[in-house]
């Protein structure tokens, strides 16, 4: 049996028998990233030969690791991922957005060159959750034929098949609403500060002013048009008080609809920011939407 046909959505929540030599397993891994080690976990699923793979990127400052749902969508037979950014739960070096984003850079190179792993190159998918959804997005973006051509880099290796965005974050966004309001200001240096508390060599005002650096033509609204054909779930929390609709995802469903491109999906749940109290139902949109996408 193929592991794509294995994919089963009706073990999210149930355990499944695998013969003795094709049990799930756990590899705990130390990936050599641009500024030392990142601390990884792949949660394997049972059966032979490679697996579709999810890779998990989590959120500021990393509180939320989703290992819920990791533990979930194993059962339902894909292989995920779970890292940590440099200067975040004891990865080396400094964190930054921009390391964050030459982390996952380095992960999707490992995932598709290390056989141990048991990635199926052509079904590598990320799911990200608010500034996970952020990294997510700029990756797709930076891999996409028109912007390579556009900034003169080479051709990818690999294309990653497609993304969940779980309440993501569009720091230039945020910037520009907070230079705009005092208050809003105050209180978003006070949010980073906060989780720069938890992490190495950074702080709220370093944040802040590299944040002003994804602003204006660099806002995930003004980038759509490299990823339109790209399959995209977006998850949006009705009761979520910090990324909101109108923010990010509205912006993002007006280009979609003056390119023409229908790759997204949109699931509203009614929830905050951390879908604290619909955990299950965030599980299963998920799983349901992955495996559709590997069974086109």
């Amino acid at each position: 049996m193929d592991n794509i046909t294995m994919l089963d959505q009706s073990f999210l929540w149930k355990d499944r028998i695998y013969p003795p030599e094709e049990k799930p397993d756990k590899l705990d891994l130390i990936v050599k990233g641009r500024r030392g080690r990142l601390l990884c976990t792949c949660f394997r699923s049972g059966g032979a030969g490679r697996h579709p793979v999810v890779v998990i990127c989590h959120g500021f400052p990393g509180n939320e690791k989703n290992l819920d749902l990791a533990a979930a969508l194993r059962r339902a037979g894909f292989h995920v991922l779970s890292f940590h950014y440099s200067g975040s739960w004891g990865s080396d070096g400094n964190f930054s957005l921009h390391n964050c984003l030459e982390d996952l850079e380095t992960i999707l190179e490992m995932l598709v060159s290390d056989p141990s792993i048991g990635a199926d190159p052509e079904r590598i998918f990320l799911w990200g959750h608010s500034m996970g959804g952020f990294l997510s997005y700029h990756t797709l973006v930076k891999q996409s034929e028109s912007y390579r051509r556009e900034h003169r880099l080479k051709p990818v290796s690999f294309r990653i098949a497609g993304a969940v965005l779980a309440m993501p974050a569009d720091f230039g966004v945020m910037y520009q609403m907070a230079e705009k309001d005092p208050l809003l200001k105050k209180e978003t240096l006070g949010f980073l500060k906060e989780g720069a508390d938890w992490l190495t060599g950074t702080s709220g005002e370093l944040l802040y002013r590299e944040a002003a650096e994804y602003a204006g033509e660099r806002k995930m609204d003004q980038l759509y048009h490299y990823i339109k054909d790209v399959p995209l779930l977006w998850i949006n929390g009705l009761e979520d008080d910090m990324i909101p609709a109108e923010m990010i995802l509205n912006r993002i469903l007006e280009q979609s609809e003056k390119t023409g491109s229908c790759a997204i999906r949109r699931a509203d749940l009614k929830t905050d920011h951390m879908a604290t109290d619909r955990r299950c139902e965030l599980t299963e949109v998920t799983a349901e939407w992955l495996i559709g996408q590997c069974r086109k």
